[in-house]
């Protein structure tokens, strides 16, 4: 199985990547960073202050004795909206959440964004 890296160079479909910024499991230098600057189509890398390897899951888990963070609310809600937004925009095509999904948000920093080298496509 190839690397993720080189998997990701060919893939030609949008991708919106979200990376925790206090995770000590996958940082995001290591993993989401990497992958999405190898992604062949448009892409947006998104970092989530404060968001642990953990935030974005419901509930109590045997794995949070193993690893670092706990479900994290506001973590939560960012990642639902990023994902409305982003599926509404580029799977449907509606512009309802374009604002959410183009605005660099304190919750959602905007990291990478090579969607304008992919304008014309």
């Amino acid at each position: 199985m190839p690397p993720a890296t080189r998997a990701a160079a060919d893939v030609t479909a949008p991708g919106l990547h979200l990376a925790a910024a206090d995770d000590v499991v996958a940082p995001a230098t290591g993993n989401a960073e990497a992958i999405s600057k190898a992604w062949a189509g448009p892409v947006q890398l998104r970092t989530l202050p404060k968001a642990t390897h953990l935030g974005v899951t419901e509930g109590y888990h045997w794995s949070q004795l193993l690893l670092q963070g706990k479900p994290q609310h506001s973590v939560q809600r960012t990642v639902r909206a990023l994902f409305t937004a982003f599926f509404l925009t580029k799977l449907a095509g509606e512009d309802t959440y374009r604002d959410v999904f183009d605005a660099d948000l304190k919750a959602a920093r905007i990291d990478h964004d090579n969607r304008a080298a992919h304008q014309h496509t």
